[in-house]
């Protein structure tokens, strides 16, 4: 099903990471059935507040790489297979989010510069992904609407981590 809604694949930049020691915070406002905030937050490796500052570790200057996904024409079909599900049941991520990131993986796999590393949880470090995005001319929707996009942050070592 997911194949046959439309997806488009971008490789951007370089620009220059947005980052503010502020962002990982945004992983503890509280959501639906999550009054803490994400659950992986102080748990997972990669995830604040064991994650380290991207700063510290990266150059400033990125790649960003995404798949944009026709969001309003995935929830027109997926309302026509299920008519009884609520909005939110019809919006959960956990129906489309692993099939766009194996399809950003295999985009990536060639594209990648030699000696850029690939964050996917670069929010995590400090990343504002917004803003950076937008720098790059990806405008992101929050919350999305017509088109999600999943973005990661190809980033090189600071000469000191590599």
């Amino acid at each position: 099903m997911l194949s046959a809604i439309k997806k488009k694949t971008v490789f951007l930049g370089p620009v220059r990471a947005s980052v503010n020691k502020k962002i990982p915070r945004l992983c503890l406002v509280p959501y639906c059935e999550h009054p803490r905030g994400c659950p992986n937050f102080g748990k997972k490796i990669g995830c604040p507040p064991q994650a380290e500052f991207f700063s510290k570790i990266f150059q400033p200057q990125i790649f960003l790489a995404a798949v944009i996904f026709d969001f309003g024409a995935y929830l027109k079909l997926r309302k026509k297979q299920h008519p009884a599900w609520s909005e939110r049941a019809l919006r959960n991520s956990r129906h489309w989010q692993g099939h766009l990131r194996a399809v950003l993986r295999n985009f990536i796999q060639k594209r990648t510069p030699a000696g850029y590393t690939v964050l996917m949880n670069a929010e995590a470090m400090g990343v504002n992904l917004t803003k950076t995005c937008r720098q790059a001319g990806l405008q992101l929707e929050w919350p999305p609407r017509k088109k999600v996009c999943v973005v990661v942050v190809l980033a090189k070592k600071l000469p000191s981590f590599s």
